[in-house]
């Protein structure tokens, strides 16, 4: 049985359910249970999965790489003490009780709260690990997460390497990269002979993937290169589906005179805004290269689909990317937070259609070593089957 927590399509929900997909149901019978209804559920229930939604509370208890943590959120922390104690105690015990299951497979560490009770029964507990675990101030919150992973989980399986050495658990942890599909043919980046190179972008308005920087790279790339904004934004999506008229692009420029970035990517010759997408696989077998500038450690989904796609990524030199991205062979890592420095490597690189094609190749190459889902779906087979034998 596998917990999912998140309401977003995002990497960990487009993870777990290739994972569901891909297992063998002659030999596995597989349940998702979410802890609110959202379109992720859809989703699995459109591969016809069986799901199920509790309706738990929120927040949890997770402590990842994101924004600065400020004073104020202490206030947070009595509801999330709150919640992880209810749903540890109450809530989850009463559910587990009432379902068959022998593993419990939890889909990210903020979910620590379900595997109390799952041991209690006795049952087998895996966390996979999918986030950057943060280092913190004083590591207060980090040495409570690992304290409750150790006593209370059997396995974790972290994305990356970074991952698993930041949460340091080496005893009961192990290493096995999200797998994605490896496309029989895909489109050579810079095949199609004409006067622009597309990069794709696919984080939307977040800063903490890069939003800022690339917005603010626009004015120094070359002609001839633009950027393929994707994703949620706000301001484009909410006016796009108000405006049918002529006027639209005056009633968005008004909506944007306090909002320079986004004012600077409207305008700017070197973007274009495509918004939410139903399937980026699509545009990533389109694009010429794609983009990545986080701010934070992170281990890049959209990074290893672009792979697969023969397409070299450019991404910033944060902890967790350099296992993905080998610099000067399949892509380039930037500084971080660099503008500047992001438009330079875009202009050099796209500039070449030669050296572009070879690191495409390269990057597709180190798909199918790394990213496969043979080799994935090997590595969590076999540890479901050592859980199951030692009971």
């Amino acid at each position: 049985m596998f917990v999912h927590h998140g309401v977003g399509i995002g990497g960990a929900p487009t993870s777990l359910l290739r994972l569901v997909k891909a297992l063998d149901k002659k030999k596995f019978q597989c349940k998702v249970v979410f802890l609110r209804d959202s379109a992720v559920v859809d989703l699995f229930r459109s591969a016809s999965i069986t799901v199920e939604v509790v309706n738990f509370g929120t927040p949890y208890f997770s402590h990842y790489e994101s924004k600065k943590i400020k004073w104020y959120y202490v206030l947070k922390y009595f509801r999330i003490i709150y919640t992880w104690i209810t749903t540890a105690y109450i809530k989850a015990p009463k559910y587990l009780k009432t379902q068959e299951f022998d593993i419990l497979h939890l889909n990210s560490h903020a979910l620590t709260s379900w595997s109390v009770p799952a041991k209690k029964l006795k049952k087998k507990v895996i966390i996979h690990n999918r986030e950057a675990v943060a280092k913190g101030y004083f590591g207060f919150r980090r040495a409570i997460l690992r304290k409750l992973i150790l006593r209370s989980c059997d396995q974790v399986v972290n994305i990356s390497v970074d991952n698993m050495n930041r949460l340091g658990l080496h005893g009961i942890s192990s290493v096995i990269y999200n797998f994605i599909d490896i496309p029989p043919t895909y489109s050579y980046p810079m095949s199609v002979d004409n006067q622009t190179m597309e990069v794709l972008f696919l984080g939307g308005q977040s800063d903490l993937k890069g939003f800022d920087c690339v917005a603010k790279c626009l004015p120094l790339l070359s002609p001839g290169i633009k950027i393929v904004f994707a994703g949620h934004i706000l301001t484009h999506e909410n006016y796009l589906k108000k405006s049918k008229d002529s006027s639209f692009k005056a009633k968005l420029m008004r909506s944007l005179r306090n909002d320079d970035l986004l004012k600077s990517v409207y305008m700017s010759s070197n973007a274009k805004v495509v918004g939410l997408l139903a399937n980026p696989l699509n545009h990533i077998n389109q694009c010429d290269v794609l983009v990545t500038p986080h701010r934070n450690p992170h281990f890049s989904r959209p990074a290893i689909e672009a792979f697969a796609y023969g397409k070299p990524v450019v991404a910033s030199n944060v902890e967790g990317m350099e296992e993905i991205v080998d610099h000067g062979v399949n892509g380039l890592l930037v500084e971080v937070n660099n503008p500047k420095s992001l438009a330079e490597s875009l202009n050099s690189l796209l500039i070449d259609k030669k050296r572009v094609q070879e690191m495409g190749c390269e990057a597709r190459r180190k798909a199918e070593n790394c990213f496969s889902p043979e080799a994935s779906m090997e590595s969590i087979v076999d540890l479901y089957g050592k859980l199951s034998n030692n009971t």
